[in-house]
């Protein structure tokens, strides 16, 4: 569906104005939605990726990183009860 959308989006390149926030899983297909996102419009260097920690896998941080995406990868979130109170 979203190679679809994407291929008939492309001309119009409905996200090339945007920066984007992805919070998501960091597996392999990341790859190919990051892909779609780019045929219509997102830009790698407008794109900050933050992958969640129990399910970012090494190899596609690093093929992100390589592909030049800005990719924050943490290895545990921070904990709660070192958070300074309100």
């Amino acid at each position: 569906m979203l190679r679809h959308y994407s291929q008939r989006e492309k001309e119009e390149k409905p996200l090339k104005e945007y920066v984007i926030l992805l919070i998501q899983h960091l597996l392999r297909d990341s790859l190919d939605f990051l892909e779609a996102l780019e045929i219509i419009g997102a830009e790698k260097t407008r794109t900050i990726i933050v992958g969640i920690p129990y399910s970012s896998k090494n190899d596609i941080v690093n093929k992100l990183k390589n592909r030049g995406y800005k990719v924050y990868a943490p290895k545990i979130y921070p904990s709660m009860s070192t958070s300074k109170k309100l």
